[in-house]
């Protein structure tokens, strides 16, 4: 949920909300910008071409025993995460650092 539902939610429970902010739109870069792809040493498995030699490396290994089975498909499954987290921090979706402090209210407060 974006993050004024959050809020908008915990206050409709009952909490205080103290503080928020979200740690992310504080620095220059996205933080999902290094999930992206980018020809760079670094980013050469975010590329189609990383991803595809990658895949294609794990599946030989694990044909041939080098690897445990079902390497091929948890990297599969690691690339389309990757994927949807970069599509989510572009849209503005999701946050890895969204930070709220609340508290209930004791009923010693409302006295």
């Amino acid at each position: 949920a974006p993050w004024h539902e959050v809020i908008a939610s915990l206050k409709r429970c009952g909490f205080e909300v103290i503080e928020y902010f979200d740690g992310c739109e504080q620095g220059e870069v996205p933080w999902w910008n290094s999930l992206n792809s980018g020809w760079s040493l670094r980013g050469f498995s975010r590329t189609w071409f990383g991803i595809r030699f990658t895949g294609a490396l794990l599946w030989a290994l694990e044909k041939v025993g080098i690897v445990s089975q079902g390497m091929y498909e948890a990297q599969n499954n690691l690339q389309l995460g990757a994927d949807m987290l970069v599509q989510g921090g572009k849209m503005g979706i999701y946050s890895p650092m969204f930070f709220f402090l609340a508290r209930k209210p004791t009923a010693e407060d409302a006295s």
